[in-house]
């Protein structure tokens, strides 16, 4: 829960009057990214190491394949490809040694229960990365307010693409779409 969410008070408070103690801290940092008015400004505030990794990837893949940027626009589309976003998911994990996010059928379900009810409302966010029209990396998050919140990632673990930082590119893709929508946190 954001440090700065009421909820987090709320949640604290509500569990105490029951009878629960413990105390609140901050498990881990989530790393944000400020977006500025441009994707170029943007880029170029970040550290130089960091600058020409990314260019370079965007760059490399652009030369070894056909790269086309697919956004979840249409209502039909949610269900379709949120199962392609969590077999993209689970494969990456399966393949580590991992049971993965979604191997549970009840997670599934919520999983695709929460996409139709944030796509209803503008919240959710699902994109692809194609590379040579194949389905390469996936990112699942939430707009709200200013910010694009990155939730989950996917990755085609057999695919040629690994090499080129597919998920990277794509990560960058989805910072630049979120600057043209006005967010100004990634």
């Amino acid at each position: 829960i954001p440090e700065r969410s009421r909820t987090h008070a709320l949640l604290y408070e509500a569990l105490a009057k029951v009878g629960f103690c413990g105390e609140r801290f901050i498990n881990e940092y989530c790393p944000r990214t400020h977006l500025l008015d441009s994707w170029e400004a943007t880029v170029a505030s970040f550290s130089g190491t960091h600058r020409r990794h990314l260019n370079q990837r965007r760059r490399q893949v652009s030369e070894n394949f056909v790269v086309e940027f697919e956004m979840t626009t249409r209502q039909e589309e949610v269900r379709g490809n949120m199962a392609d976003f969590i077999a993209l998911h689970q494969q990456r994990w399966n393949k580590m040694g991992y049971k993965g996010a979604f191997s549970d059928q009840r997670v599934v379900a919520f999983h695709h229960e929460v996409a139709q009810r944030c796509f209803q409302r503008g919240w959710l966010y699902l994109a692809f990365l194609r590379l040579d029209g194949k389905r390469a990396a996936a990112v699942y998050g939430f707009r709200f307010r200013d910010e694009l919140e990155y939730y989950l990632g996917g990755l085609e673990e057999d695919g040629n693409g690994g090499p080129y930082s597919p998920g990277r590119v794509l990560h960058s893709y989805s910072m630049e779409q979120a600057i043209k929508e006005g967010k100004k946190v990634y």
